[in-house]
């Protein structure tokens, strides 16, 4: 909450995965734009949040068995697994999802350029990444 926000000091350690290894472990970093999303009180509705942790929302979006569509009660719209059709993109699936999902009034609103220039854009998106690294193989 107070400076510095970013230091330069390493922290660095290590972590045994042998355990886990067969469960296809996956290493996911979001920026706090995708908190801000996740929040929808700087996109989509403003002064309300939806008080869910965003690391829990994020990973229910994660294609495959840990796939939630209960999530999309929360975002206030329908989610789908492979958001990105054929891409195999788990970034472009999980944004995409959290942008509007199935529901394409939404994704348009978000995507409008004219609203995002606006003098007073209707909401704010802050920078927003996403990144998903897969640890060990995946059996096809």
């Amino acid at each position: 909450m107070t400076p510095p926000y970013v230091t330069a000091k390493p922290s660095v350690r290590f972590v045994d995965l042998e355990s886990v290894w067969q469960q296809d472990p996956i290493i996911l970093l979001f920026s706090d734009g995708v908190d801000n999303i996740v929040d929808g009180s700087q996109v989509f509705t403003p002064g309300v949040a939806s008080r869910v942790p965003p690391h829990n929302l994020v990973s229910a979006l994660l294609p495959g068995p840990s796939f939630d569509p209960g999530v999309g009660g929360i975002l206030g719209h329908s989610v789908e697994p492979r958001w990105g059709g054929r891409t195999d993109n788990v970034a472009v699936d999980i944004l995409g999802n959290l942008l509007g999902g199935t529901d394409a009034e939404r994704l348009e609103m978000v995507l409008d350029r004219e609203r995002l220039q606006a003098p007073k854009p209707i909401f704010n998106i802050d920078d927003v990444t996403i990144v998903v690294a897969r640890l060990a193989p995946q059996t096809v």
